[in-house]
């Protein structure tokens, strides 16, 4: 999907957390530029490269899912308005 103005703006209000793997080059320029739009705009952006992972990364599975789920928690307080 293209990140229209309209697309970017409903997200205005929330956390973004991106994830993409070290190793995946198909997509981790594309994240790092759309995250630096997205700061650009003023929103809040974390932006995580999973080390020696590609495109299915395993660091957020398992044990590792905790993460997301705390991210989740973060950006349920911090982003609330």
């Amino acid at each position: 999907m293209d990140a229209t103005d309209e697309r970017v703006n409903a997200l205005r209000d929330m956390c973004v957390n991106m994830h993409v793997g070290e190793l995946d080059s198909g997509w981790i320029e594309t994240m790092q530029k759309q995250s630096a739009m997205f700061r650009a705009k003023g929103m809040k952006v974390r932006f995580t490269v999973e080390r020696g992972q590609g495109h299915v990364m395993t660091t957020l599975e398992g044990a590792g899912s905790a993460r997301l789920f705390d991210q989740f928690e973060e950006a349920a307080h911090d982003c609330a308005k």
